[in-house]
């Protein structure tokens, strides 16, 4: 039994440390993977500031 509980205690943490990794560009909205060719194709509400936006590698990002 405590078998058990201390494994499922273990997947509740490991689950959550992978949230947390996975969700690191919290301060983007979400859907920025946006396909662009130029800065142009990149909405101008997309980044919050000081950030701005950028096309690199055929994607908008926001960068300092």
């Amino acid at each position: 039994m405590a078998q058990i509980l201390k494994f499922v205690y273990v997947l509740m943490i490991f689950l959550s440390l992978l949230i947390i990794v996975t969700s690191s560009k919290r301060n983007e909205p979400v859907g920025s993977f946006i396909p662009c060719a130029t800065k142009l194709d990149c909405p101008e509400d997309m980044c919050f500031p000081p950030r701005r936006r950028r096309c690199a590698f055929n994607y908008c990002e926001c960068v300092m």
